[in-house]
């Protein structure tokens, strides 16, 4: 098996909280050895993006020359994506992929934000709970993704 140094072991690196289950069944299916860590990325309160991008966690991976598959739960507008891609790169991956749970069909994506390489689905552009995804860290814990409205 890889040692905890082989930097050739693909970095399955679940951005918290929402991808954590979507990770879980991920993880489960990739055939590959591989290692799993988990980062914060923050841009929502409420079910409006807040503009900005907050990072947290990378601090303690070593990912210089690590191939990475960034699992997200939602793609909206990129922005969160795209921070977080510009991030890796600085701090040395060989390559940064992604992945994403859901993407959403939406007018409000960045101009320059980088694709989803892999998506499970793509849906319309509607708030959604459930499988990991909140509403102000309630509903997660769901076994379905659905559609929150606000009474």
């Amino acid at each position: 098996p890889p040692s905890d140094s082989d930097h050739s072991m693909l970095l399955v690196l679940g951005v918290l909280t929402g991808s954590f289950i979507f990770v879980a069944d991920l993880s489960r299916a990739i055939t590959i050895p591989h290692e799993v860590q988990f980062m914060r990325a923050s841009s929502y309160q409420g079910t409006e993006s807040t503009g900005s991008v907050t990072i947290t966690g990378l601090e303690r991976v070593d990912l210089r020359g690590r191939h990475v598959l960034v699992v997200e739960d939602i793609v909206d507008t990129g922005l969160t994506l795209k921070e977080i891609k510009s991030e890796l790169k600085r701090k040395g991956c060989a390559s940064v992929h992604t992945a994403s749970l859901l993407v959403k069909k939406t007018h409000k994506r960045i101009e320059n934000a980088p694709p989803v390489e892999y998506v499970a689905f793509e849906i319309e552009d509607e708030f959604v709970v459930g499988y990991g995804l909140d509403y102000n860290q309630s509903l997660r814990h769901l076994p379905f993704v659905a559609v929150f409205k606000q009474s």
